[in-house]
């Protein structure tokens, strides 16, 4: 089977999974700027060898997702041959990454985005331009603690995988963080943040730092307030499979693409 080599700029915070232990949706760009969405991936369960890292080029063997009815939604034939290629860095106020990034369409209005993934069927993977952020807050999301029940299904699904350290080294996070925003004709939405860098951005205060909930919840919005005034922000938005093609926005930010701002720089909007 024939390789691709793909820029990935998504991973998407672990969730614990019956049949593979865990689940990381990674995306990423083609040469062409072509989205590509890679799932699922148990990425910690992959040699170490073979763990990449966001703004990477990946060369790896993928077939369609035919389970998966999302356009641009494949799998890892062999995560065995996977090829960890140069990993791109943020010289020239991320000059290379912007080359690949803004390659294709830079969407700024939500409702093309959402026609284009329930009506057209077309996308499902955008990067996105919002007008203005409004807010930057996180919901209470249940605990820290996975239930008996969690782990008595997870235990029975992967039991010749099962370790406690998988669940330690994925700990729940009892907040949803959330952005408000508008688009080009000031309609407004709310996502929710599945990024790693920003759940992982709270588990570095909450674990290894010892703060509290709270306080760590309010360093991952300072953060997020913090590039809001200082970088150009734009969002990678993808939909889920449990919404795509029929929800009002079945949208979730998977991604965040921060450049410093530059005055009199606009990306490709078409």
């Amino acid at each position: 089977m024939k390789k691709e080599r793909i820029l990935i700029t998504v991973k998407t915070y672990p969730n614990i999974s019956s049949k593979y232990t865990e689940l990381v949706c990674t995306a990423g760009f083609r040469d062409d700027g072509s989205w590509v969405r890679i799932y699922p991936v148990p990425f910690r369960l992959l040699s170490d060898d073979k763990q990449f890292k966001k703004y990477t080029y990946i060369r790896v063997p993928i077939r369609k997702n035919n389970s998966d009815s999302r356009p641009e939604s494949y799998k890892i034939e062999n995560t065995e041959e996977i090829e960890i290629l140069n990993h791109i860095d943020t010289a020239n106020n991320w000059e290379k990454r912007k080359d690949i990034v803004f390659k294709n369409k830079v969407y700024t209005n939500l409702q093309e985005i959402i026609d284009g993934a329930n009506k057209y069927r077309k996308i499902s993977l955008v990067t996105f331009k919002p007008t203005k952020i409004l807010n930057i807050y996180a919901d209470k999301n249940g605990n820290e603690t996975y239930t008996d029940e969690e782990i008595r299904k997870f235990k029975n699904a992967n039991n010749s995988l099962f370790s406690s350290d998988i669940l330690e080294n994925m700990p729940k996070i009892p907040y949803k963080f959330k952005i408000e925003f508008l688009d080009d004709s000031n309609k407004k939405s709310k996502m929710t943040i599945l990024d790693w860098e920003f759940l992982q951005l709270y588990l570095t205060y909450r674990v290894k730092k010892k703060f509290s909930q709270i306080s760590a919840k309010k360093k991952v919005i300072e953060q997020l307030e913090y590039f809001r005034d200082k970088k150009d922000i734009y969002f990678f938005l993808g939909t889920t499979s449990r919404f795509d093609g029929w929800a009002s926005n079945p949208f979730t930010i998977i991604g965040i693409f921060y450049p410093k701002k530059e005055i009199g720089y606009t990306a490709s909007l078409f």
